[in-house]
């Protein structure tokens, strides 16, 4: 992939990577985040356009003028599923099938798909993610990129970016762990088996942030996850977990009492010596641009 800018816009702010990907190598150009007043999104939709219009003026103040949009909600309906070979006209339909029993109204919805390894269970078939999403939620995103003039070349969800990213990571190999955004007052998990994504889970923290109770809410919902990953349908427990989204004094206290009660050592994502930064003034850390760092490492 030749020079690209993406885009991600969680509660709290957008964030943007420009970069250049060649072979197995990641040059960051750029990378920025532009905060966002509370109330402008609310997982992944949009509350206040002109909030949201004036921040990613800011974003093409500096020159972006095209973006790989990355989009996030509890919206967007999303499951794993095992297909032979088909055309790819006859997968879109094969999705529709397999969504159609979650989704309230399939012909207002836009349906996609995504590679995400071989099945070693059947002999020539593909594990897939199947994703729907209403229309006008994306056309809402569509309407407002326009009228700031910012072009949207391609949407993409952010556990597929996700999923992306952790191939490209070292220490996932052959493990089964969590990792967990926090956004606002948001915890979104995703439980990888064997290094093969499984499910997501989203969870509203009600206590304020920084308190006990906060840190005792996270605990529950992890315990939940290890809970389903040791249970006899997988049998694969948990070994680890992964934060992203907590200030590093959050993260000394949440990861203490993560390893002392639920028993997990917690870590924030690891770096990679393949993405790299060439301009000293431009500060980049994985965490803080995980979604758009996943969305370069697709094949």
């Amino acid at each position: 992939m030749k020079g690209a800018s993406v885009l991600y816009i969680s509660n709290q702010c957008i964030s943007v990577v420009e970069a250049e990907v060649k072979r197995d190598a990641m040059k960051i150009i750029d990378c920025f985040q532009i905060p966002l007043k509370e109330g402008t999104m609310l997982n992944g939709v949009i509350i206040d356009d002109n909030e949201l219009k004036n921040a990613l003026s800011q974003v093409r103040e500096r020159g972006i003028e095209d973006v790989h949009l990355i989009v996030d909600s509890a919206k967007i309906i999303a499951k794993t599923a095992s297909v032979p070979r088909m055309k790819e006209s006859e997968l879109i339909q094969f999705v529709k099938d397999e969504l159609s029993s979650v989704d309230s109204s399939p012909e207002d919805n836009v349906y996609d798909f995504s590679y995400l390894c071989p099945d070693n269970n059947i002999k020539g078939a593909s594990k897939i993610l199947c994703v729907s999403v209403d229309r006008e939620f994306i056309e809402n995103y569509l309407n407002i990129f326009k009228e700031v003039e910012i072009d949207i070349l391609s949407i993409d969800y952010a556990i597929n970016s996700l999923i992306s990213l952790v191939k490209k990571l070292p220490g996932f190999i052959d493990k089964t762990y969590a990792i967990s955004q926090i956004d606002g007052q948001n915890m979104i998990s995703a439980l990888f088996v064997n290094n093969e994504y499984t499910l997501t889970n989203r969870t509203r923290i009600f206590a304020s942030r920084g308190t006990e109770e906060y840190e005792n809410e996270l605990i529950g919902t992890v315990s939940q996850l290890k809970q389903f990953a040791s249970s006899s349908s997988q049998d694969k427990p948990i070994s680890d977990l992964y934060f992203f989204g907590l200030n590093r004094e959050e993260e000394m206290s949440v990861f203490s009492k993560m390893s002392e009660v639920a028993g997990l050592p917690a870590h924030r994502l690891p770096a990679s010596k393949a993405i790299y930064v060439e301009k000293k003034d431009v500060q980049f850390d994985i965490n803080d641009y995980a979604y758009c760092i996943g969305y370069f490492n697709r094949k």
